[in-house]
């Protein structure tokens, strides 16, 4: 009977147990049942109100997940396709079957969400990411309050524009809020409306939203933040003390605003840190003891007016990897003790500031993990200690040690068989450049900058070619004599500017078929101008063969697929005719051709060229009227025209002046300086356009071309008949040189209008009648020469006439008045003393300092000694990551 007994028990124990899993037997899969039809729905509704665009999302990993929704994929069968909680991106509620997460990020959308969407129709969401894709610069739709549940809203670099919603501030249950990234602006009476309202934020990312204020005190209300983002946001003033009490925080991003004053104290409380960044702000003093944040492991403070050495307690911050402190005010030495310390670090950048002192590289022998090293700018003397070959140091992948003191290459650098970037520029590096150097680090570096040394050229010729990743080679301001280096297929920049290279250009050159930079200006290169140079116009994009002996005439080389934008043939000899193929060049913005014996009519046919903004052809043989020609395009862009010192004849064309549309009006453009910046491969190459222009009685040498500038000079011609009013429509214009020619008639007074002008030379003409009084109203103008005229009567005073000297009124009998010694009414007074032209363009030209000579040496010793000026910029690495 026991045993009977205990076999039902048995038996009814596994029958209850099959009764239990009985249904779930018969039962679908969880997922298959959870999707709720309207929720189904108006997904595929919101699917429909987009469209798909390969360029909307910017992300390499993006794909378009909403492409799959609704459709019976091979192997699924039709139920799976119904259930919008096995879509891609979409989340579900297991248990209602509600949609609560939808991420839509980097999924190539494009089109706008507006009121109506049915996106505002899944009423429990919780997560929603529409981040990186394009909404078109539509507005944040306000109805997105309708969605109370939600917690995390990220809608970042998704093309939104206007002022954000105050409506957001009613989704308090918020705890992350990203809008970063976009074109939007936000009140600052709303973003405090925000800090009071999400109380429960524990990120909050408005990187580039415009709030155009002062850093709101509102913090004590969201003491549940760990990331606060607020670079580029147009702030300005002090930092609120406040913000140190935010003792959650690990991610605190103030970057590339207007901030002053000094960085709290209170930052020292932020225990949890683990990244600062205030960099590119106005921020001043001392930083501030940070010792208690030990847990930081990125500091950047770069580009601000922080003053104070370099302090012992960044010694305990041990976890430390990325320390930037460039580009701004310390001094005092390198203490060994501290950068030992840093045993985790991985990028320092000293750069930039007034430190001094040697600094013996056997400091850096401890971190093993430092890459990226950057001391450059100082007044450090770098000691390369004997036997360093020996020792094991850090395997760097970025390297700038220029302005160091360095008498020869560093030793260490046998070790660095992983260096990418080295720059040892403004050294005292005499002779060859090493063979190993060319061992050791041929396999792996892609940069090389090696300007302003004492460099003669290559222990092994063959040397330059070795290096197979090589991308950017700058050996300028050296002594490198013979033929020209020819470096691999793989080059990108070749600069080689101010050496004592001589010979032809091989035609080797033109094997770089990636070449986007070639620049050989001040040497002494002879023959003629490569035909194979137009081989490689269609990746070529700056050309500066300067200041050399290159004759004969530039060859038709330029096909319609040029992408050149700056060519300069300056300074040069040569000759015949301008080649019309340049007029293939539709990319052109800048083309100096000055100082050479080009002899031709005015190149019409350039107006054509719709972006070019500078045309210097002063100093050729050029010849015969410039007159409109209605075939041809009218120069909309050119704002710097030089024809002066040629044999141009005829009026001043009425026609042609008024085409200079550039002249009159134009936005300035993104960039400070007329200039190419190219990024390849996490390299930025910023090109500056060069020019010499006569300006204020002396000819001047712009390392860089203020993008805003725009001047005119017809000068040392032939010109005859009046000045046409037109000019005083050409607004823009600083400077204004008509000087050396044949015109008469009186001034126009409505060059009033130039209000922009600085420099006006109409000297050594046949003008007559008085100055005109209008001319007080030119409050910029710093130069104004009428001299050898045939002008009469007062002088203007006042303004800017109150500063002018007698030389600027010389060779005018009839003129009187401050600052001449004749007054005005009295017959009796001397006149101006007189001079003859020549000795007036003789004197102008010695106080000019002008040739090749001097004007080249103060042009490249600028370029390449300066680390902000000039053409060449780098930044790679660590230094190029992303600002969130």
């Amino acid at each position: 009977m026991a045993s009977s007994f205990y076999d039902r028990l048995y038996y009814l124990h596994w029958f209850s147990l099959l009764v239990t899993l009985f249904p779930l037997s018969f039962t679908t899969p969880v997922s298959a049942t959870l999707c709720r039809n309207d929720e189904r729905h108006a997904l595929l509704q919101l699917k429909q109100s987009f469209s798909i665009a390969k360029h909307a999302s910017s992300d390499p990993s993006s794909y378009p997940n909403v492409a799959s929704w609704g459709h019976v994929h091979r192997g699924e069968n039709a139920s799976t396709s119904t259930d919008c909680c096995s879509w891609d991106g979409v989340e579900c509620d297991r248990e209602t079957g509600h949609v609560t997460g939808l991420d839509l990020s980097s999924c190539y959308l494009r089109g706008t969400i507006n009121s109506s969407s049915t996106l505002f129709r899944l009423l429990h969401l919780q997560k929603l990411n529409l981040g990186d894709n394009d909404f078109s610069y539509s507005q944040i739709p306000s109805e997105l309050r309708l969605l109370t549940r939600l917690t995390h809203l990220n809608l970042s670099k998704a093309n939104f524009s206007g002022q954000i919603p105050l409506e957001l501030a009613e989704l308090s249950n918020l705890t992350s809020l990203d809008l970063g990234s976009n074109l939007l602006a936000l009140h600052p009476s709303d973003l405090i409306c925000l800090g009071r309202n999400l109380t429960m934020l524990q990120s909050l990312v408005l990187n580039h939203v415009n709030l155009s204020s002062t850093l709101p005190n509102f913090w004590a209300n969201l003491s549940s933040l760990t990331d606060l983002h607020l670079s580029f946001c147009n702030l300005w003033g002090p930092i609120p003390t406040s913000i140190g009490d935010l003792t959650q925080l690990t991610y605190l991003d103030l970057a590339g605003n207007s901030l002053l004053g000094q960085i709290p104290s209170s930052f020292g409380n932020l225990k949890e840190l683990t990244s600062l960044n205030l960099y590119e702000n106005n921020l001043t003093g001392e930083i501030p003891s940070l010792i208690n944040l030990t847990r930081l492991s990125q500091l950047d403070l770069h580009s601000n007016r922080l003053i104070g050495q370099i302090s012992l307690w960044l010694s305990n911050l041990t976890q430390m990897s990325d320390l930037y402190l460039n580009d701004n005010r310390f001094h005092g030495t390198i203490l060994g003790s501290i950068i030992a310390s840093l045993v985790n670090l991985k990028v320092l950048d000293l750069s930039s500031n007034y430190l001094r002192g040697a600094v013996n590289f056997d400091i850096f022998l401890g971190l093993k993990n430092l890459t990226h090293l950057n001391v450059c700018a100082n007044s450090l003397s770098l000691v390369n200690t004997v036997g360093s070959r020996n020792a094991t140091y850090p395997k760097f992948t970025y390297l700038d040690l220029s302005h160091c003191h360095l008498q020869q290459f560093p030793e260490f650098l046998w070790q660095q068989d992983r260096l990418v970037f080295l720059r040892l520029d403004g050294n005292n590096i005499q002779g060859q450049i090493p063979k190993w150097v060319g061992d050791v680090l041929g396999k792996t570096l892609v940069v090389l900058i090696l300007s302003d040394n004492y460099l003669t050229g290559f222990e092994q010729p063959s040397m330059l070619p070795s290096f197979r990743s090589l991308k950017a080679v700058c050996l300028a301001g050296n002594k490198i004599q013979g033929t020209l280096p020819i470096p691999p297929p793989s080059t990108i920049f070749y600069g080689v500017p101010d050496n004592l290279l001589t010979g032809e250009v091989s035609p080797w050159v033109c094997g770089m078929s990636s070449l986007a930079f070639l620049v050989l200006s001040s040497n002494n290169l002879s023959g003629t101008i490569p035909r194979c140079i137009g081989d490689i116009s269609d990746s070529l994009l700056g050309l500066d063969l300067s200041n050399n002996s290159f004759s004969g005439s530039i060859p038709e080389i330029f096909s319609g697929r040029s992408a050149l934008k700056m060519i300069d043939l300056s300074r040069n000899r040569l000759e015949g005719e301008l080649p019309r193929s340049l007029a293939n060049c539709k990319m052109l913005e800048s083309l100096d051709l000055s100082e050479n014996q080009i002899s031709d009519t005015f190149p019409f046919w350039l107006g054509t060229l719709r972006g070019l903004r500078l045309l210097n052809l002063r100093s050729n043989q050029l010849f015969g009227a410039i007159e409109s020609h209605k075939e041809y395009s009218d120069f909309p862009s050119l704002r710097i025209l030089d024809l002066s010192s040629n044999n141009f004849t005829g009026i001043l064309s009425l026609g042609f002046l008024q085409k200079l549309s550039g002249m009159k009006s134009f936005s300035p453009g993104q960039s400070e300086y007329m200039q190419i910046i190219m990024n390849v491969e996490d390299f930025v190459y910023g090109f500056k356009y060069p020019l010499i222009l006569a300006n204020k009685g002396k000819y001047l040498q712009y390392l860089q071309i203020p993008d805003v500038m725009a001047a005119l000079d017809l000068s040392s011609n032939g010109f005859q008949g009046h000045i046409p009013p037109v000019i005083g429509t050409l607004k823009m214009i600083e400077v204004l040189n008509l000087s050396n020619n044949r015109l008469s008639g009186s001034i126009p007074p409505n060059l009033r209008d130039l209000t922009k002008l600085e420099s006006m030379d109409l000297s050594n003409n046949m003008l007559s009648g008085e100055i005109p009084v209008q001319l007080l109203q030119l409050t910029f103008l710093e130069y104004f020469n009428v001299s050898d005229n045939q002008l009469e009567g007062p002088i203007p005073q006042g303004k800017q006439f109150d500063t002018f000297e007698n030389d600027s009124y010389a060779g005018n009998s009839g003129l009187c008045g401050r600052p001449l010694t004749k007054i005005c009414g009295d017959p009796e007074a001397p006149s101006p003393q007189q001079h003859s032209k020549s000795a007036d363009v003789g004197q102008m030209m010695v106080s000019m300092g002008y040739g090749s000579g001097l004007g080249v040496g103060l042009f490249i010793g600028h370029i390449f000694t300066t680390r902000k000026g000039g053409w060449f910029l780098n930044k790679y690495g660590s230094r190029q990551r992303t600002r969130t």
